[in-house]
This record gives structure tokens, C-alpha cells and sequence, in this order.
């Protein structure tokens, strides 16, 4: 591994940290709001906050994921703790749908 991806590879954790990190704070703040009825608007803003969020952590744990190419073996792991496969089901089992 060259110096570059090295540092590429942090850069691209670093970034799922950050993405996280806000997605947490936003999802605590989101949940702390109280709800009235005359703060819908409010309510609506603090949503459309928190899916932007909620996106960018995607997109920023799903670039790592690609670059260390550990997508499959942590969804296989994920999915097999709930008792799901990212298969199709064989009889007796579920599968993860998308």
C-alpha cells in the first residue's frame, strides 16, 4: 500500500467519524425536541436536518466500506446476529431485504 492510499484510507475514516459524530449529536438533539402543536415547522426543519445527516453518514461509511472491501462480511455479520442472510432464504431462515 502506497503512502497516498494510506492516507486516503484515513481520510475516508476520518470522514465516517465526523459523519457519525454529527449524525449522533443531531439524532440526541432531534429527540430532545419537544413537540408542540404549533411547532410543526420547526419539527420539519429539524428532520430534514437530520436525514441530510443521516445521507452523508451513508455515503461516508459506504466509501470506506468499498475501498477496505468489508461491505459483505459486515452486513453477513449484522444481518447473522438478527437472524437474517443476505442471501435469498433457504427453508427455515429469512432473508435481508433492501
Amino acid at each position: 500500500m502506497s503512502s497516498n492510499d494510506a492516507r486516503h484510507d484515513r481520510f475516508l475514516e476520518a470522514d465516517v467519524i465526523g459523519a457519525a459524530l454529527r449524525y449522533t449529536a443531531v439524532a440526541d438533539w432531534l429527540e430532545a425536541l419537544p413537540v408542540r402543536p404549533h411547532g410543526r415547522d420547526g419539527v420539519l426543519a429539524a428532520m430534514t436536518v437530520f436525514n441530510r445527516v443521516e445521507a452523508e453518514l451513508r455515503r461516508s461509511g459506504s466509501r470506506l466500506l468499498r475501498r477496505l472491501g468489508k461491505r459483505r462480511q459486515i452486513l453477513e455479520q449484522l444481518l447473522a446476529l438478527h437472524g437474517l442472510s443476505v442471501d435469498p432464504a433457504e427453508e427455515g431462515e429469512t432473508a435481508a431485504t433492501s
